[in-house]
């Protein structure tokens, strides 16, 4: 499953291959810690906004932001799971997009976590 596919609530196109991202955001280095503020970036059907920092020197990623995804949660998947999480669409439709979760990435480079920012 291709993400962008899914983004735009097309999990079995694989027609939707051709990705252009776009970045954008600020960043300061001072003291090995990399600090981004206004870190956008997006493929057609999805974008994400974070800000948090880079530890260069402890390999340590925290970044706190936002998912808006064009499609509904349920059209991301397919079969069961589609009719599966169908009903909780309108919890996650919020901010003018089909999907928008509160977001985090932790861990390090090498080996990154990414989760929902509960």
């Amino acid at each position: 499953m291709d993400s962008a596919a899914a983004g735009q609530g097309q999990p079995k196109n694989e027609e939707v291959d051709e990705v252009i991202s776009r970045m954008t955001g600020r960043f300061r280095l001072e003291n090995a810690l990399i600090t981004f503020s206004e870190l956008t970036f997006g493929v057609p059907g999805a974008d994400v906004a974070l800000n948090g920092g880079y530890n260069l020197d402890q390999d340590d990623l925290d970044f706190r932001g936002a998912l808006r995804l064009q499609a509904k949660i349920s059209q991301t998947m397919t079969g069961w799971k589609h009719w599966l999480l169908k009903p909780i669409d309108p919890f996650f439709a919020k901010h003018g997009a089909g999907t928008f979760l509160k977001i985090k990435v932790t861990g390090s480079s090498k080996q990154p976590k990414f989760g929902i920012d509960l």
